[in-house]
């Protein structure tokens, strides 16, 4: 059995192990997009400043965030330079430190959880399906709501 999500479900997934987790240790809501930042740091180019404004569109563009205020980015970065992921030049200009950057590990291990337990929610709403309304569904022939 195996389970086809598109990017967007990937995306999704991945969000929602991130607010669980996040919710779990009883963090605030900007505390929701610190994973996404960070990982979006990882790759951020050598040697650019990490304006709000562009941290936040590429937040946005990359995780499918539909908005992120400026606001909620100079935070994040504010985080992020407390956490040591970004250094402050002598103007407040702030840069990746991707020494620092490449130590953490990135958000894939709470995805692939995320994806575990939804595969075992297909597997036990088609075993449900099955076994108590005599229905004959598989993982990949499973109805999708309209």
């Amino acid at each position: 059995m195996r389970s086809a999500l598109a990017p967007a479900s990937n995306r999704l997934l991945t969000t929602m192990a991130v607010v669980q987790a996040n919710a779990d240790q009883g963090r605030d809501y900007i505390a929701n997009f610190e994973p996404f930042a960070t990982e979006r740091l990882k790759r951020w180019p050598e040697g650019d400043p990490v304006e709000p404004d562009a941290l936040a569109r590429a937040v946005c563009q990359e995780w499918g965030v539909p908005s992120l205020p400026v606001g909620v980015a100079k935070i994040l970065i504010k985080r992020a330079k407390k956490r040591g992921e970004v250094v402050s030049a002598g103007d407040g200009t702030c840069y990746p430190d991707h020494e620092k950057l490449v130590e953490i590990p990135g958000i894939g291990e709470k995805r692939q959880e995320m994806l575990a337990r939804t595969k075992a929610l297909e597997e036990a709403v088609v075993t449900y399906a099955n076994d108590v309304h005599g229905l004959e569904w598989t993982v990949s022939r499973t109805p999708t709501p309209p």
